[in-house]
């Protein structure tokens, strides 16, 4: 079981201080094994009150976190229930892991508590050989991106739309969703290719410009990419990369992602003998990008899609010390933007199971709240006192 309580202020310079959230959490689970440890089987729930948020407590559908059977068999496993799917090799940002719905709205952006939204889900893994293995994923009604509540009013290009509320439990329409993995281990390298046919949990808009409205819909996706992991020396490497064909790859359809192709390219080095470092570089290339107008600017900037071309660096560096009682961590992103994005961490274990956690999430460009987008966007602070059992 994990309990904690955090929580978080708002420190814009731009903006007055402004308490964000003061949660108190508690995530029980429970595992059983059965019929001689040939099949187990997985529990675990979520709660929360949050004294300052609209949202002061989960939704029904979030309350459940997983709930899944797995059996163990000599030729492989069958996993059938509600449960995360957690597939490619790189840390963050990796174009393979497409699966599961997000919570929109962190004020963290690796919140570990409410980040990803388990699916239901059918799962066959098959053991090729001793370094190898065929993975059959089948998710017949995804979950949609959570968003709580929404602003009904959006300003495009000076004009104001209606948002409609369209906040569904789960995807039903078009909905199922195949995917298919390979893996292979060997001394030089690992490997992974995915192909996944699927409908996106993240929404898409259909915007009338008549009428002035905004409607979340939900489009399907392919896409087919690998992974490949390896080391140089002191360097490990990962790379990743992915092809997504969208239901907009012309790019006539404003309110649809386009289509596009992305690079992750991750190297992981022990500094100065203790202190663990990684930095990931992500080039995406959005195809038949179009932004003649404002509008369409202003459309592509809620899409996540700003520009043809988007290039960032996230650079990850840890370090523990008092016999690994504390925890000193600090993520940089570098986005070619005003955003430079700055979140150290700090853990303090008081016992083994009882800790003290703290952290800042600075933005240097100037606080523009992003309403769709998935963090917020202002400078907070959080800390935290976390119990296990």
């Amino acid at each position: 079981m994990l309990s904690f309580s955090d929580y978080y202020g708002q420190i814009e310079p731009c903006s007055p201080y402004e308490t964000l959230r003061q949660r108190n959490y508690i995530r029980p689970e429970l595992r059983l094994d059965l019929f001689d440890y040939t099949t187990q089987a997985t529990i675990s729930a979520q709660y929360y009150y949050d004294f300052f948020n609209s949202n002061s407590v989960p939704s029904i559908d979030n309350i459940l976190r997983e709930f899944y059977i797995t059996y163990f068999g000599l030729w492989g496993d069958i996993i059938v229930g509600q449960k995360f799917t957690n597939k490619g090799k790189v840390d963050v940002f990796s174009p393979l892991n497409i699966f599961n719905s997000s919570y929109r709205g962190l004020l963290s952006l690796d919140d570990p508590y409410q980040g990803k939204r388990p699916d239901l889900s059918l799962e066959l893994k098959y053991y090729l050989d001793n370094d190898s293995s065929l993975e059959f994923l089948y998710i017949p009604f995804p979950r949609p991106d959570y968003f709580g509540n929404l602003p009904t009013d959006i300003v495009l290009d000076n004009k104001e739309y209606k948002l409609l509320e369209n906040q569904q439990r789960y995807l039903t329409n078009n909905s199922h969703s195949l995917f298919l993995t390979y893996n292979s281990y060997s001394y030089l390298y690992d490997l992974q290719i995915t192909y996944g046919n699927y409908l996106d949990g993240s929404p898409n808009y259909a915007i009338d410009e008549t009428k002035l409205i905004i409607d979340t819909t939900y489009n399907r996706v392919q896409t087919i990419g690998g992974a490949i992991s390896s080391s140089l020396g002191p360097i490990s490497i990962v790379q990743e990369i992915a092809f997504n064909l969208t239901e907009n790859f012309n790019g006539n359809n404003h309110g649809i992602k386009n289509s596009d192709i992305t690079v992750n390219t991750q190297l992981t080095k022990t500094l100065f003998g203790r202190t663990y470092g990684q930095i990931n570089t992500i080039y995406q290339y959005i195809f038949n990008y179009n932004d003649d107008t404002d509008y369409i600017k202003a459309v592509n900037d809620i899409q996540l899609q700003p520009t043809d071309n988007i290039l960032f660096f996230i650079i990850h560096l840890h370090d523990n010390f008092l016999r690994e009682k504390l925890y000193l961590g600090l993520n940089i992103g570098y986005f070619f933007s005003p955003d430079v994005y700055i979140a150290p961490r700090l853990s303090y274990k008081l016992k083994d199971n009882i800790s003290i956690d703290s952290g800042l999430d600075i933005y240097t460009g100037k606080y523009k709240p992003k309403i769709l987008e998935e963090n917020i966007g202002g400078d907070n602070y959080y800390i935290r006192l976390k119990i296990e059992y």
